[in-house]
């Protein structure tokens, strides 16, 4: 019987390793795109999950521990330089890469900007 998904364990080089051989996987499969069109796999946080056999959290985790943070940072900016590129020459869904940057990777459409205001009322009599 097969482990559960969230008892697995990689060291920083095996996670490196297993999320070089998920890219190249993307990168030979191909998938037809919403015109139509045949395009490579999409590279996203929650495959890579998929394929290392860990809850998505796993990632987002590894990213705090000093170990790995430097292949973490490196792995999650493939995967946003993949769905930005993408999504710039209409590839991609841009709506959906939108929303997709904005969840996983901070991105904002705008900024806000929060403004505390005093208001003192002088009264003469």
């Amino acid at each position: 019987m097969a482990r559960p998904f969230w008892t697995y364990k990689y060291t920083p080089e095996e996670l490196l390793e297993e999320s070089m051989k998920y890219f190249k996987y993307c990168e030979t499969t191909k998938v037809i795109n919403w015109y139509w069109k045949e395009i490579q796999k999409p590279k996203t946080l929650t495959w890579l999950a998929s394929w290392l056999w860990v809850a998505k959290d796993y990632i987002s985790e590894k990213l705090k521990d000093q170990n790995y943070s430097e292949m973490i940072k490196y792995v999650r900016n493939q995967v946003e330089q993949d769905i930005e590129e993408w999504a710039m020459i209409w590839a991609y869904n841009a709506t959906i890469a939108s929303k997709n940057l904005s969840a996983n990777f901070n991105w904002v459409d705008k900024s806000e900007t929060k403004t505390d205001w005093t208001i003192t009322f002088i009264v003469k009599e």
